[in-house]
This record gives structure tokens, sequence and C-alpha cells, in this order.
């Protein structure tokens, strides 16, 4: 190794025992982490980055395990030792791991436990390494709670006694960090840290990261796909593709001058605010589909253009919560959503945007009758009647589903692992009572066909397919009853850069052929951008902004609406990430706001800014101060 190196990987080789026969996945990798500098891994799902980060952690699953290669790790004691050649759960490689090697995981809120507190669980590495014997109890909690105010909790001390379930999702990998740091570790591997973040939270976790990693002078090694991530963050960036190297260098070079062509096709496959509107993502590689014909097509034709499919009014739900004490509790309010109105037009997408808790997916579980409303209307217009959805019976309400369906957001969980492809786009057929057996596999097959998925998909179960597959099969389902509206939450957050780009394009297609018209729920803006012909702004259970993407991607004018898009991270080197107040303070809280944007709903109105273009704010304002 050379002087200044922590870690040093040498043709490192993983392979898997898949039904007694060995399956290499890492086929040879190497790279270097250096002290004070982080280190990107890139590469799309199933390339080898993750067991990589195993492989060095020795955490492999039992049937994974290393053939070739070794992994030289540098201590703060200066003694060089190859992980690889240790025994994996041995008392050298347990002394290292989480005291020297420490690791953030994807998932915080899977990878925390629910029935233990956040403080006892950070403590936890403390306590069994070298570092916490002798320390006394307070001694250890003083230690922890300065951790906890070192990656940013607000009150480190009440932060201690909290459990993962009352914290968000920011707050959760915010204890994640500080459950690796609490030793202070020489390396820490992160392992896509903000793939289930918003926006804003991520852009907070991004800045936490690098300070923390200045400070502690800790070499970092970064796994992601998010090239705006590693254009933040990284100083040296490995692309690995099928297990190997294809481009490694430092972060100029590899943005500036891309050599290979996966790279290339990587750089190309992201959305960006500067497409044009005609402009296609480049996907990487794509399946054979044939256009999928619609019976309702004539009927769409007909309708009036100046007639919404949708409209949205005076939409409000209330959550009482009571707080859990043994001499009862204090009565809180939570206004999920409140007084929101909007239309979608036909053959439109608009999108919906806004940060975990904002009310986006309240809004559509309201949209589908999944749970009810407080208050206000949703009419739906289908060309020759209107119907109010919320006040549909029983009866006409199931008669009515098919008009509506969902894309959900976890491709994996939203489909039943116990039933085959076919019976899972047979269900809403049967439901409704459509067509014979044979007509019901006719039109499965067409389907999977029109989501670039062969038939022969059709006798396979979920755990068969990948995740883009897997939501390909979800899209496949929720045009099985041929609807007018589709509704997509978060449908491509859990995807690869590329995977992503390949059901974004199929969803651009199908809205083509088909005539449908979307409901894009997301926080990802450029994937909105590419996608929406017009944007909602949702914060604190309302719409603050609405207006043509254009409008709002160009000039926003609600401080929420800006704080967003100043959060974006671009694979760009010339634009790097600079976090405002506002985003550093928290953007969806409107006690941060100006006072022009603040108020009950009674003192607010939608104003007007020409175009379409509408913000939430104060009547007696001069907008024109704040507008772009």
């Amino acid at each position: 190794m050379d002087e200044g190196e922590v870690l040093r990987v040498n043709d490192l080789r993983v392979a898997f025992d898949v039904n007694g026969s060995p399956v290499e996945v890492v086929k040879g990798i190497g790279f270097r982490v250096c002290s004070g500098a982080v280190t990107a891994v890139v590469g799309e799902s199933g390339s080898g980055k993750s067991v990589t980060a195993q492989a060095i952690m020795r955490i492999l699953p039992k049937n994974g395990s290393i053939v070739g290669g070794s992994i030289d790790f540098r201590p703060k004691t200066g003694e060089i030792v190859d992980m690889a050649s240790l025994e994996a759960n041995g008392p050298v490689v347990r002394s290292l791991r989480g005291s020297a090697i420490s690791m953030i995981f994807q998932e915080p809120m899977s990878s925390l436990s629910p029935v233990h507190s956040v403080g006892n669980q950070v403590e936890e590495s403390l306590r069994i390494h070298a570092l916490g014997k002798g320390m006394s109890r307070a001694e250890l909690r003083a230690a922890t709670e300065e951790t906890l105010g070192l990656v940013g909790f607000p009150n480190p001390h009440r932060a201690y006694d909290m459990y993962p379930f009352e914290m968000s999702g920011g707050l959760r990998q915010r204890a994640m960090i500080a459950m690796a740091l609490i030793c202070r570790p020489s390396l820490l591997i992160a392992d896509e840290p903000t793939t289930a973040l918003d926006v804003t939270v991520q852009a907070q976790i991004l800045k936490l990261l690098k300070d923390l990693q200045a400070k502690l002078d800790m070499a970092v090694l970064l796994i992601t796909h998010d090239l705006g991530v590693v254009a933040n963050l990284a100083d040296e960036v490995v692309v690995v593709y099928d297990g190997r190297v294809v481009e490694a260098g430092p972060v100029d070079e590899i943005f500036r001058d891309p050599r290979h062509d996966y790279l290339k096709a990587l750089l190309n496959a992201a959305p960006h605010f500067e497409m044009a509107p005609d402009q296609r993502l480049v996907a990487l590689r794509g399946g054979q589909r044939e256009m999928l014909q619609s019976k309702k097509n004539g009927a769409k034709r007909e309708q009036p253009s100046d007639r919404p499919l949708l409209t949205v009014s005076n939409l409000s739900k209330v959550y009482h919560l009571r707080k859990a004490s043994l001499l009862g509790g204090e009565a809180r309010v939570i206004r999920a959503v409140d007084d929101v109105s909007f239309t979608i037009r036909r053959g439109e997408c608009l999108g919906l945007v806004g940060e975990s808790g904002s009310g986006k997916t309240t809004v559509s579980k309201i949209l589908t009758r999944a749970i009810t409303a407080d208050s206000g209307s949703v009419v739906f217009d289908d060309g020759q009647r209107q119907v109010d959805v919320l006040k549909l019976n029983e009866k006409d309400l199931k008669a009515f589903r098919p008009h509506i369906q969902m894309v959900f957001q976890d491709p994996v969980s939203s489909l039943s692992p116990r039933m085959t492809i076919a019976d899972i786009l047979r269900e809403p057929m049967q439901i409704h009572n459509q067509g014979s057996r044979s007509e019901q596999i006719a039109h499965a097959k067409q389907l999977l066909t029109a989501v670039e998925l062969g038939a022969n998909a059709l006798n396979r179960y979920p755990h068969s397919f990948s995740g883009g597959q897997r939501q390909r099969i979800g899209i496949a389902r929720a045009l099985a009853m041929n609807p007018d509206l589709l509704i997509l939450d978060e449908p491509v957050s859990a995807l690869d850069v590329s995977v992503q780009a390949q059901v974004l394009n199929l969803l651009k297609d199908l809205q083509k052929e088909l005539g449908l018209t979307y409901l894009f729920i997301a926080h990802n803006l450029a994937v909105v951008n590419y996608m929406a012909e017009r944007v909602a702004v949702m914060a604190a259970g309302r719409i603050v902004e609405i207006g043509p993407s254009r409008a709002i991607f160009e000039a926003p004018t609600h401080p929420y609406t800006r704080a967003l898009l100043k959060a974006v991270p671009f694979a760009d080197l010339d634009r790097p990430l600079v976090l405002d107040e506002l985003v550093l303070k928290g953007s969806s809280d409107p006690r941060n706001w100006p006072d022009a944007f603040r108020g009950d709903m009674d003192d607010l109105a939608a104003i007007d800014l020409g175009g379409g273009h509408q913000v939430l704010a104060r009547q007696t304002v001069d907008i024109r101060e704040f507008h772009a």
C-alpha cells in the first residue's frame, strides 16, 4: 500500500454458491481509498457494488465467499491487515468491524431495531469494543450524546431516549451515521446513504457527510448510482459493470472526459433540467414491445379539450392523535391535506412534488377512495357524465374503479410473492368479470409485451425478476382495466438511473399510445420535469405553487419551491450543491417561510402570476418582489 492509503482492494473476486455451483459476481475489482478522501463506486444494481462492500466488512451472506484477491486495510495503529485472508467472524475481524471500519446501510428503518432506543443502539459499538471498556454508564451516554450532536440532532439528550419510529427518515439516517462514527473509524463505508431520502433531506445528509469527513479526516467509500451525489462528494470514482471496473480516476476526469461507453450511457440516462421538451432519455438497454390498443381511444378523442378529466376541490383530511401516557395525553391535530384544489386535463401528466409528510400520498389515497376525506369533492368527467368519486356507494365505486388505477412505489412489496404473473395480471379482470379465462390470458400476454416483457413471463413468480421488471409488471397490472387516469406514486424512486430511464420512456410511450392521463407523484424534480406538463408543489398539506413545468422550474416563486430546486445535486462539477439557510433549517416548516407565505388558509389565496402559474400567498403582499 502507498503512503496515505487506508484501503487497497486488489483483484477481488467473490462467488456465490447457487445450487452447488459457484457463480462469480465480483470478477477482479480493484481500487483504493485514501485518508481524508472519498472514493465513489458507481454502477447499477447487480454490478457488484454492495457485494464488494460486504466483502470488505466480511459480512457476506452464508453462500458467498471470497475466492481471490486481497483487501489490504490500514487502521490507525498503522499495521496493514489483509481482511480477505482472515476468518469472517474471527477475533481480528470482530475487533476491527464497527470500530476501525464502519458502514452506513441503505435503508435506515430496517437497519435500526424498533424495540431499542436510538441512544442504546448508537452506543452499542462503543460498549462492546475496547474503547468502551471501563467507561461508566454516564460516560457512555455522554459520549453517545456528543456523537448525536455531531451528526446534527438538535436535542441529543432527548434523541438518546427516542425510538426509530418516532423520527423522520432524515433523523433515522443521522442516527445510522452516528452509530457508524461513535468509535471514530479510519474507514467509513456508505452504501446508498441518501437513496430513500427527500431531496432537501438528502442535501442535508450530503453536507453532513462532507463536513464530518473533513473534520474527522476519515477515508470514505461511497457506494451509489446517483451521479449527482458523486459529483458533490467524491474525490476519486470507480465505475463498475458486471463485476468489473470499466473506468476509474479522479472525479474531474470522470465527469469532464468520460471514455467508456457504459459511463457515457450512465451520464445520458439521468433526466436533467436542460432537456428539450421532445428529448428522450437514453436507456442502456430495452426489450421488444408492441403497441397496446385501447378500446376507449375513440371516446377519449370525443372529450372536449376544455373539460378536465379530474377536478379536485377543497380537499381536506385531518388526523387527531393523542400522546399515549398513563394519565392521558395532549391531543394533536395533523392537517395531512388542507384545502387542496387542482384539475388534471385529459391526456396530460400533472406532477405532484414535495417532501415526505407533505400530503402527496394522502391525496392519491383519497382519489382512489383508499381513505376517506373529511371534506371536498373529486369530480371525474368521462366525457359523458360527471361523477363525484367521494359520494359513490360501494356498488357504484366498484364499477367506477377501473377508471382510476395506481402504480405503487415499491415494486417488491406491491406484488404478491405467492402469485404467478398470470394470476397477478388476471386478478383485476376476474374481480370485474371481464372476459373468459382464455381472453384474460391473451390480454395478459399483450400487456407483458407492451411493457417490454415477453409472454414467457406469465408462469414465473415476482422474485425471479429484477426491480425494474417488477415495476413494469406493476404498470401492466394497472393497465389491465384500460384506465383513464393512472396515479403513479414514486414509480421510479427505488430504481437505478438506467432502469429508471427505461421505465420513464415506457410510461411516455404508453401515455401517447393509449391517451392516458397521469398524476405523477415524486420528490425527484428532474424526473417530474421530464414527465409532467404541469407541476403542483405540496408542503404542509397545501399546494403552495402550481403551474406549467417550465414556469415552476425556471421562475419559482414560493420559498419552498426554491428550496427544493436548490437542494438538487447536479451531475455537473461546475454546479456544486450550495445550501441556503432555509434548506438547512427545514424548508417544509411554514414557520421558516417569509411572512408573505404564512398563515391560515383564510389569510392566504392562490395569486395568479399569469399563464396558469399560481402561488399561495397573502393577498396584501406585492408578489412581484418574490417572483423570479
